[in-house]
């Protein structure tokens, strides 16, 4: 028989399977409807150059959300070079926005790559806070202007 705490290693070690099986049924439940022609169409139907524009866009906005992540060292004191800290913000903000719960997701995979750079899991919980406030502040600030010129 297993102890209490082998028992709760061995369900720990199971939940992610029991979870990506639900997410499995899940969407296998809510794109029944869906086939692989008609998407193949309406992909088809949407111009090419709409879909460059789309994709240079996202590699912009992904591009600007690097510059968080070097704005929060250059605040903290923290010299890295640009493609580390580039590579690190891209593969953090990659999982945080897909996989939800960003500041969790995007900030264990920040404090993974860059403590292996030698910061500190102070540093990255600092700069994940950075990160946050500034997209707040620069969100209501666009807000607010809004509200003004409208």
């Amino acid at each position: 028989m297993l102890s209490p705490t082998r028992l709760r290693r061995a369900l720990l070690a199971l939940l992610p399977l029991v979870l990506l099986t639900l997410a499995f049924l899940v969407m296998r439940h809510e794109l029944r409807e869906l086939n692989v022609e008609s998407v193949a169409r309406g992909l088809a139907s949407i111009p090419r150059g709409r879909i460059a524009l789309a994709v240079v866009c996202a590699a912009c906005n992904y591009l600007a959300l690097t510059l968080y992540d070097v704005l929060a060292l250059r605040h903290l004191g923290r010299k890295l070079p640009y493609r580390q800290v580039g590579f690190t913000s891209f593969v953090g903000y990659a999982f945080g926005h897909n996989i939800g719960m960003s500041f969790l997701t995007g900030g264990g995979v920040r404090y993974r790559l860059y403590s292996a750079r030698g910061l500190t899991a102070l540093d990255v919980a600092q700069v994940g806070t950075f990160n946050a406030l500034t997209f707040w502040a620069g969100l209501l600030a666009v807000a607010g202007v809004a509200l003004v010129v409208d």
